[in-house]
Parts: C-alpha cells; sequence; structure tokens
C-alpha cells in the first residue's frame, strides 16, 4: 500500500477495507501483535449478537464502544496521524456494526452503515478537516439516534452501560501498559481512553435520571482519576499508570455504581 505526502495529512492510496487491515501504526513493517491479529480475524460474536438484541444495557455499550473507537480515530486525524486513526476505523466498520445489525433491526432503529463507510472513507483519503469533521457529526448523530431506541432509560441501566464500557477498559488497558508503567500497545491504550470518554457521558447522565445530582459526585470524582490515567491520545513511552491502578480505580467506580 502506498503513502502519498500531502499537506498536513497522509493519503492512503487504496480500499478503505485495505487500509484498515494493513495500517497498524506510522511503521507500516513492524510486526503485527497477537492481540491485533486477534482482533483482524474476529468473527461476529452470535451470542453476542443475542444478547445485543435481549438487553437494552449491553446494546447501548456496543453502540458506546463504537463511539469511542471513532472519538480517538477522530483525535488522532486531527492530529495528522492518519495511519493511526484508520486503524480504528476497523473495529467499528467490519467488526462491531455487524454485530450491531440484529439490535438495531430488532428496535426499529435506522441502520448507518453508509454514515459510517462515509466518514472512514473522508479519513482514508486525507480529506480536509472541514468535510471530515461534517461526516463525523453526521455519524454521531445517527449513532445518537440508535441509542435513542431505548426508550425510559434508567439510572441502573445507565450504570449498567458505564461498568460494561469499564470492563473493556480493563481489558485492553491490561493490554496496553506493563506493570511498569511501559506503553505496549498503542491501539489498546487508544481504546481504552475512549471507552472512557464515552462512560463520561453516561454518568453525566445517572445524576439526572436518579433525580440525584448530589450523588454523582464521588462517581464524576472517581472518573476524574480515570481520565488523568490517559494523558493525551498519542501516549509516552514510559511513564504511565500501571494497569494495576487502573484496576483499583475501575472496582471502586463499579462499587459506587451499585448504589443506582
Amino acid at each position: 500500500m502506498k503513502l502519498i505526502g500531502v499537506p498536513g495529512r497522509l493519503l492512503v492510496a487504496g480500499t478503505v477495507f485495505a487500509a484498515l487491515v494493513a495500517c497498524s501504526g506510522a511503521d507500516n513493517n513492524a510486526p503485527t501483535s497477537q492481540t491485533q491479529m486477534d482482533h483482524e480475524m474476529a468473527m461476529p460474536d452470535e451470542a453476542l449478537m443475542a444478547r445485543i438484541v435481549a438487553d437494552d444495557a449491553e446494546y447501548l455499550v456496543q453502540l458506546g464502544l463504537m463511539r469511542g473507537h471513532l472519538f480517538v480515530g477522530n483525535q488522532l486525524y486531527l492530529l495528522g496521524e492518519l495511519a493511526e486513526a484508520v486503524t480504528h476505523m476497523k473495529h467499528p466498520e467490519s467488526e462491531l456494526y455487524a454485530e450491531l445489525v440484529p439490535g438495531l433491526e430488532s428496535r426499529a432503529a435506522a441502520t448507518f452503515a453508509d454514515e459510517l463507510q462515509g466518514y472512514a472513507m473522508a479519513v482514508e483519503s486525507g480529506e480536509r478537516d472541514e468535510v471530515t469533521q461534517a461526516r463525523y457529526r453526521t455519524l454521531n448523530a445517527a449513532i445518537a439516534r440508535a441509542e435513542n431506541r431505548v426508550e425510559d432509560l434508567t439510572a441502573a441501566q445507565a450504570a449498567a452501560v458505564v461498568s460494561g464500557l469499564l470492563a473493556h477498559v480493563d481489558e485492553e488497558y491490561s493490554l496496553a501498559v506493563n506493570s511498569a508503567g511501559r506503553l505496549q500497545n498503542a491501539h489498546e491504550y487508544q481504546d481504552s481512553m475512549g471507552f472512557v470518554n464515552v462512560a463520561g457521558d453516561y454518568i453525566a447522565r445517572i445524576g439526572a435520571l436518579a433525580n440525584n445530582q448530589a450523588g454523582t459526585q464521588g462517581l464524576e470524582a472517581q472518573l476524574t482519576f480515570l481520565r488523568a490515567v490517559f494523558p493525551s491520545v498519542v501516549p509516552p513511552a514510559t511513564g504511565l499508570t500501571p494497569p494495576e491502578t487502573v484496576s483499583d480505580l475501575i472496582v471502586r467506580i463499579n462499587t459506587t455504581l451499585g448504589g443506582f
């Protein structure tokens, strides 16, 4: 795959799907990690699809994972980190969306494959920021409409969504950083950062849903500590928070969530 330099961007020549599979970071000759190969070989999970259909919280978690990938991918794109941004288009387009389709259909939610592909193609081709950001907003609006098909969301359901997202943070951050705080996998670090961002959106809703804004202050304080784990979307090589500390933070948040 040929990379052609353009001002402020790299233009990737090839199809969206070739780019999504082939790009693993700025160094395309770097060895592919086992985790990355596992992601690329993953097939849609039929048991998960059944849970998405049956359980509104699981459905919202999966939409949240998609939003998390897209959030960090968009941040990387705006920084000019195209090769890394493209890797975050893969899961939403080729895996997460496929597993979501039955859940969308069961809730009579409009599908958004065109919006998803349109944004991915704009990123791949190095479009101007105003183009990519317009498509990003359109895609997020489509995802929001799908989320809104869950009517009468309760505080307990929102808490379950936060807990589900943080379970993915715990898992992926443990692959991203070792116990000495050294970076092992930037992609997994970025995934975790994106999922924490979406979890924050749901934490902000819990107080209103429970009519207990004061009760969410502890959650918001705990989330502030968790956000601080991610100093930047492009992570430093060392000096990161050990995964054991992140796991402890998530346990504490889940304990607080249990009160809703």
